[in-house]
């Protein structure tokens, strides 16, 4: 008499066990497949229309404004989204001979760690630097090794 307590313990627990592994594996199966395709690295949008959904595993820093080509002026305002350690990332403007005319870091807006979220740089003075060709460079450094990662550039002309 003693063994049927047991027995039906047991055997309500392996019910339980392959009950709870099924639903996990339904779940698993029913879920629908999210296709991310990658954007080209400076999307033209802003920040608030991008969705996750169009945005790859991949890409951590997405600038929005400028766009490549673009004409700007000072004060400056670089705008994208990003998805970055500590959502600190970094910025540097060169001229064409690759001379660094500004450089400092800001942080993204993420809601939570892994999440995206958007930034906004503003520069106001390149120094004696006053038109022609510029590229912008937002980026991150490694945890791993300090280089740089994640690295987006954009050509753009100073009116």
């Amino acid at each position: 008499m003693r063994r049927n307590p047991i027995i039906i313990i047991v055997v309500f627990l392996v019910i339980l066990g392959v009950s709870g592994v099924y639903l996990f594996l339904q779940k698993q199966v029913n879920e629908p497949a999210v296709i991310t395709p990658t954007p080209p690295a400076n999307v033209s949008q802003t920040p608030s229309e991008i969705s996750p959904t169009q945005i790859s595993e991949d890409v951590n820093i997405i600038v929005t404004s400028p766009k490549p080509g673009d004409g700007v002026s000072l004060p400056m305002i670089i705008t994208g989204q990003a998805r970055v350690f500590e959502n600190q990332l970094n910025y540097r403007i060169k001229d064409e001979k690759g001379n660094v005319l500004s450089q400092g870091n800001t942080y993204a807006n993420a809601p939570d760690a892994g999440e995206y979220g958007p930034f906004t740089i503003t520069i106001k003075d390149l120094g004696e630097f006053m038109m022609g060709k510029i590229t912008i460079e937002v980026f991150d450094y490694s945890a791993k090794d300090g280089s740089r990662v994640d690295k987006v550039t954009v050509p753009v002309t100073l009116q």
